[in-house]
């Protein structure tokens, strides 16, 4: 019995060892699948990361400038009327990043006017100098040696953005007779303007931009003060697309599509003007953070030309600004 009990121990610690020893085995191939890089289709989506930042331009503004519009066209970026001095201009001429030529000049001195560009010819709608105004023109572009009146607007429409899209040109938000307009209106030159849609709330100053299926509109000032209102509508059916608010409230933000996603950079808000700017990603529904802007601007203008995002002049905290920015809009790590 002495014998088979000395046998028994001595057993135990070779069973104990290999057991320990498988343990340890399985452990370190664990490890060394576990650093292996997964099968493409087994990883998980991340955010694209944007490598790129604001750069100034050399050529910028003829003077220091807000309240313009802006459009970008084939031949260059077009800038009408505007605030210099706190006065209104008539002024229009075309920008590229190595040339300024004078245009036309508009009728009457006016800001805040909504511009776009359709149909071979600049669109000029509302906007105005002492009170809002109905008035609409259009220009031949290019080309086009003098603007030419169109049937006005139905009611006196100021701070509103124009944007042409599939459904037609859009006149959105702006304000007449004190009260922010709660209107989407389309514009035909034969007929005139017609009610296409109505946003939630009126709103004057709000950024709004288009992708090829859906109007975008994001922001502005209410009659309770600035906005983080986000929506959007099909232009297809009008219905109207809910999203989700904009990460702050904000007004004379200024909107642009590019690549498959909507950007909306400066604007105003309660602290004054911001240099933060934000992409919203359609397929995830999400807003994430794009380059902010290298100093305070609101009630610029920006516009996509050549593949390039560019800002033009703007209100800062020490009053207008001249100054160009661009930036083009690439992206790395799908």
């Amino acid at each position: 019995m002495y014998t088979m009990a000395r046998r028994r121990i001595r057993r135990r610690p070779t069973i104990r060892f290999y057991l320990i020893t498988v343990f340890f085995i399985g452990l370190i191939g664990f490890g060394l699948i576990q650093t292996r890089h997964p099968h493409p289709a087994a990883r998980a989506p991340h955010t694209v990361v944007p490598h790129y930042e604001w750069h100034p331009l050399a050529l910028s503004l003829p003077y220091p400038m807000n309240g313009f519009g802006a459009i970008a066209t084939p031949e260059g970026v077009v800038v009408a009327g505007g605030l210099v001095d706190g006065q209104s201009v008539n002024t229009v001429y075309q920008w590229t990043p190595s040339t300024i030529i004078p245009l036309p000049n508009l009728a009457v001195p006016v800001h805040d006017a909504a511009l776009t560009y359709r149909s071979s010819s600049l669109v000029l709608l509302g906007g105005g100098t002492v009170s809002s105004d109905n008035l609409v023109y259009r220009l031949p572009w290019p080309g086009g040696t003098a603007w030419i009146a169109l049937p006005s607007l139905p009611v006196p429409v100021s701070d509103a953005v124009a944007v042409s899209t599939r459904a037609g040109l859009l006149l959105v938000g702006g304000h007449g007779y004190g009260s922010p307009w709660s209107t989407i209106w389309r514009y035909q030159a034969a007929r005139g303007a017609a009610v296409w849609a109505q946003l939630p709330i009126g709103v004057r100053y709000p950024a709004v931009s288009a992708s090829p299926t859906t109007l975008y509109v994001i922001g502005g000032e209410t009659r309770r003060g600035f906005s983080r209102q986000a929506v959007a509508f099909n232009l297809t059916n009008r219905r109207r697309i809910p999203l989700p608010p904009y990460p702050l409230a904000v007004s004379q933000a200024a909107a642009a599509w590019v690549d498959g996603r909507l950007w909306v950079v400066g604007g105003e808000t309660a602290s004054g003007p911001t240099t933060r700017a934000y992409q919203y990603d359609i397929q995830t529904r999400r807003w994430i953070p794009a380059p902010a802007l290298p100093a305070p601007r609101a009630d610029g203008a920006l516009v996509l030309f050549h593949n390039h995002l560019i800002w033009m002049g703007g209100l800062g905290m020490k009053g207008p600004s001249a100054g160009i920015l661009e930036t083009e809009p690439a992206f790395t790590g799908h």
